[in-house]
C-alpha cells in the first residue's frame, strides 16, 4: 500500500511505494526498475543531456530525487558526468563567492517563503553572474539566458497600459550602457 502525504504540485516529498494497481489507466506509463527505483521509461531508452547535448543510454542519467504520487521517478535531464562537473563548479564558485546577500540582485527583494538567494551561473562560460531569487533564476533559465529571447518577451508583453515612454528610456539607457562597455573594452 502506498504511503500518501501532503500533495505539492505534480510531485510529492514522501516515500510512496509503487503499486501498479493504484495507477489509473490514463496515468499508466512504461516503467522499469533500476537500483530499487521505479523509473518512467524503458531500460533501453536513449536520452539527450541538456548540458553536453550528447545522446546517451538511460544508465548515464540518475533518477530525480522526487517521486510522483504513484511512487515513480523520472530521470534527470543532465547526465551523471555533466552533473559531476556542475557540482564541482558550484562548489568552487561558492567558495570564491561565499558572501550570499539576503536580497535578489535583480529585484532587490528577499526570496519568497524564507528561502535563500541562488547562485546564478552563465552556463556557456561557467562564470558567476550573481545571486537571484528562485523566481528570477528560473525565469532567466526558461529564456535559456538568451537576451534576444527576452527582448522578444518584452515586445510580446507591451500593451496599451504600459508606460511606453518609460520603456523607451530604459531601452535607450541599455543601448547607451552597451555602447559605453564597447568603448571601455577597446581602451
Amino acid at each position: 500500500m502506498a504511503k500518501m502525504g501532503k500533495p505539492r504540485g505534480n510531485y510529492q516529498k514522501f516515500n510512496a511505494v509503487y503499486n501498479e494497481e493504484l495507477v489509473p489507466p490514463k496515468n499508466k506509463e512504461h516503467i522499469y526498475e533500476r537500483d530499487g527505483h521505479i523509473i518512467i521509461g524503458h531500460p533501453d531508452m536513449i536520452e539527450q543531456c541538456r548540458r553536453c547535448l550528447e545522446w546517451k543510454n538511460q544508465t548515464h542519467f540518475s533518477p530525480e530525487s522526487m517521486i510522483d504520487k504513484y511512487g515513480r521517478k523520472k530521470l534527470r535531464t543532465i547526465c551523471v558526468q555533466c552533473a559531476t562537473i556542475d557540482s564541482s563548479l558550484h562548489y568552487h564558485l561558492r567558495k570564491v563567492h561565499s558572501v550570499r546577500p539576503a536580497d535578489c540582485e535583480f529585484c532587490k527583494r528577499p526570496p519568497k517563503n524564507n528561502k535563500r538567494v541562488q547562485m546564478d551561473i552563465d552556463h556557456t562560460t561557467n562564470k558567476f553572474r550573481g545571486w537571484l531569487c528562485n523566481d528570477h533564476n528560473t525565469a532567466f533559465g526558461k529564456f535559456k539566458d538568451d537576451p534576444f529571447e527576452m527582448i522578444k518577451g518584452v515586445r510580446y508583453l507591451i500593451t496599451d497600459h504600459h508606460d511606453k515612454n518609460k520603456l523607451k528610456e530604459e531601452l535607450l539607457q541599455l543601448a547607451a550602457d552597451l555602447i559605453n562597455e564597447d568603448l571601455n573594452d577597446k581602451n
